[in-house]
């Protein structure tokens, strides 16, 4: 099988680490003038920027979908509530007219608070007599 073929489908390469990055332009140039046992050189910056540009491009496009996703989300529960709120609008005017009403100053409490006080009572009181259940 290996009779068969016209020539080599693995040509032999060299793989080249650098110590220095900086020195990259030197060493290409350099076998790139040796033109009779050099075919090719890979340009291996210009194909890193390509990658870093099209991680770039995907972060960035990843940002504007996550965006995009939490305005819909918000969208949603916005809706969801003032659903909500139309749906028992009637049970909710009701609870506005049957709700005792606040004090005016914050200090003072109101008068369901104070009857069921106990320790602000000086004269006992059927609720917090001993005869008081829990």
């Amino acid at each position: 099988m290996i009779n068969s073929l016209p020539s080599n489908p693995l040509p032999a390469s060299l793989e080249i680490n650098l110590r220095d990055p900086s020195d990259y332009l030197d060493v290409a140039n350099y076998l790139r003038a040796q033109t009779s046992s050099v075919d090719s050189v890979q340009d291996l910056k210009v194909t890193v920027g390509q990658m870093i540009a099209v991680a770039n491009v995907l972060r960035t496009g990843g940002i504007v979908v996550l965006v995009v996703v939490c305005l819909t989300v918000l969208f949603i529960i916005m809706n969801t509530i003032r659903l909500a709120v139309m749906a028992r609008a009637e049970e909710i005017e009701i609870m506005r007219l049957v709700a005792p009403r606040m004090p005016s100053s914050a200090g003072r409490s109101s008068s369901r608070e104070r009857s069921w006080d106990c320790s602000a009572r000086s004269s006992p009181s059927p609720c917090c007599g001993s005869s008081r259940r829990l």
